[in-house]
């Protein structure tokens, strides 16, 4: 039998600690969501609550679904013409807009995402009309530049994972990247601080792109794709110049808010805590699935009796 000394020679090896797995971070999916409302995020997007919400992306989806769809028959459009099969303008018509935004339609209605209105044939017809302006507008000069529609891009930040979706890589006439992103709605000029979010945005898709190119686009191009129904003076285009030094600085500033937001989610999701104390906006709160449980607004809500 071995004598207990002898097990003073035995060298015990130390557990080696699992290598932490990098999560995958959004600007628009996770950084703004939980900037919006810390709580609504943990339950919807970290613990995987339902929201029973899925109306509101209807128009935004689908505006963003038809315009991917109309540069795709574009291109298939020269294919066409240089085989020699048609001779006709490679731009598609407006029969075509209506063909993809029905077929769209059908793929989100498949998907539970249907109009919030009651309304569904009045508010499909002025996505239609819409999307019919975008076509003829931007177009011939838009399609011919674009590299790829809804791009997924990934970079390693270190400590996380970046992960963007951008709805069009261009290249202009001088070779130089465009970031395009279009927005269902009109500019909004009274809401400042909804203007600064969607800045922020195409700052962190400004960085991103630059991870993978190893260079900044020239610019990104806000589009607010309602702006096409004003009669006078519709202002669809906020142009972010990055050749601006000042914007170059602002991308670096945003990208340290960027990986601060990571680090206060991994805190909440290492201690469980999703608490807030304040609401977020009128807006958010009052279609939010967890108001009538929420500690600092549940009250502005209470149960009515059936």
């Amino acid at each position: 039998m071995m004598e207990l000394n002898s097990y003073k020679s035995l060298k015990i090896k130390k557990k080696e600690e699992k290598e932490k797995i990098k999560q995958r971070y959004s600007i628009t999916a996770d950084i703004l969501s939980y900037q919006l409302c810390k709580r609504q995020y943990g339950f919807n997007t970290v613990k995987g609550f339902s929201s029973t919400q899925k109306t509101q992306a209807w128009h935004g989806d689908l505006i963003h679904q038809v315009l991917s769809m109309l540069h795709r028959r574009y291109l298939h459009n020269i294919k066409l013409i240089k085989g020699g099969l048609t001779e006709k303008d490679p731009l598609p018509t407006e029969a075509d807009v209506e063909e993809l935004l029905n077929k769209a339609n059908e793929t989100l209605k498949s998907r539970g995402i249907i109009p919030i209105s009651k309304e569904n044939n009045k508010l499909i017809s002025q996505v239609k009309e819409l999307l019919k302006k975008f076509n003829k507008i931007e177009g011939k000069h838009l399609y011919p530049k674009i590299i790829d529609t809804e791009v997924r891009l990934q970079a390693d930040m270190g400590d996380y994972l970046l992960y963007g979706v951008m709805d069009v890589i261009a290249k202009n006439e001088d070779g130089e990247f465009e970031i395009w992103d279009y927005k269902g709605m009109l500019f909004p000029s009274k809401d400042e601080d909804k203007l600064k979010k969607y800045e922020y945005q195409m700052l962190i898709y400004g960085e991103l792109l630059k991870q993978q190119t190893g260079r900044y686009p020239s610019k990104c191009i806000l589009y607010f794709v309602n702006e096409l129904n004003r009669i006078k003076s519709p202002k669809p285009k906020y142009i972010i110049d990055f050749k601006d030094e000042k914007n170059i600085k602002k991308i670096k500033e945003a990208m340290e808010n960027f990986s601060n937001t990571v680090k206060e989610i991994e805190k909440c999701k290492e201690l469980g805590n999703w608490n807030i104390d304040k609401p977020a906006d009128k807006e958010t709160c009052s279609i939010c699935d967890l108001r009538w449980g929420c500690p600092v607004c549940k009250k502005k809500y209470p149960l009515k009796p059936l």
